[in-house]
């Protein structure tokens, strides 16, 4: 529905490389980071049909 969204990817690791945080971001004011904004949206919304709707 979006398609392919460009982000920015960061790796963080422990002391010991046993554990590790991928942090996932786009640039203000990139396509992505519109993608993003349009994705936090996306999600929320309620596609279920109602009682007397044609599905």
């Amino acid at each position: 529905m979006l398609g392919v969204i460009e982000l920015d990817c960061y790796n963080l690791l422990s002391e010991d490389g046993r554990q590790r945080l991928l942090w996932f971001t786009a640039p203000p004011g990139s396509p992505g980071a519109e993608q993003l904004e349009l994705l936090s949206v996306v999600g929320t919304q309620e596609l279920s049909v109602t009682e007397g709707m044609a599905p």
